[in-house]
């Protein structure tokens, strides 16, 4: 199935986890939301950026993208209803500023309003979502981060960077776990396993 409405490169994509909706957006400046049985648009919204990251909170009631200004803006992906003949648009219901270089990895805790952002700037940062500014900076990787990922539980998040370390962070203190030193090379991904015992990394 194909999904039409974007114009240039698409560099970010999700799925909402309810399985109902498609969004995807990049250099063209805009994101497109889609019902995913079928294709049909529900929204196209007119970003300041190019579109780089999505991530749709758990519960599937809140979106947000990461732009090239490295700024994170919350959308509500509600779909219409009736379906619109024609997308609708969308305004930002909330912005995020603090990271000064780009964004490489967003994520969504558990909860659907804890959100994690990694950036070139070395920090990794939470925010609640949606309340206006970041809630926590987590800091210590002396090189970008490239992913992130947080714990089953929604207890641990965990970060992945160029510096060749994994970092383990408490994600209700906000507080340094450990240092993990596992490749000889910059670590660009890294997931829990379900049971949250292990992490496999890439590098």
């Amino acid at each position: 199935r194909e999904y039409p409405g974007l114009a240039g490169p698409i560099q970010a994509i999700a799925i909402s986890p309810n399985s109902q909706q498609i969004a995807a957006g990049g250099t063209g400046k805009t994101m497109m939301i889609w019902q995913l049985s079928n294709a049909t648009p529900q929204y196209r919204v007119v970003s300041p950026a190019a579109v780089t990251q999505i991530a749709f909170s758990p519960d599937s009631k809140k979106l947000v993208t990461a732009g090239s200004d490295n700024i994170l803006r919350n959308y509500d992906p509600t779909p219409p209803n009736p379906a619109p003949g024609e997308p609708l648009t969308r305004e930002v219901a909330q912005s995020m500023t603090g990271h000064t270089a780009t964004i490489g990895a967003i994520a969504f805790a558990a909860d659907s309003r804890t959100l994690l952002s990694a950036s070139a700037d070395g920090s990794a940062k939470t925010w609640s979502v949606a309340a206006a500014g970041f809630t926590a900076s987590l800091t210590g990787h002396s090189s970008q981060i490239y992913n992130l990922a947080f714990s089953p539980d929604g207890k641990t998040l965990v970060s992945a960077s160029n510096d060749k370390t994994l970092r383990l962070w408490d994600a209700v203190g906000n507080k340094a776990i450990k240092t993990i030193a596992t490749q000889p090379a910059g670590v660009y991904s890294v997931a829990f396993s379900a049971d949250g015992k292990f992490l496999v990394t890439g590098a």
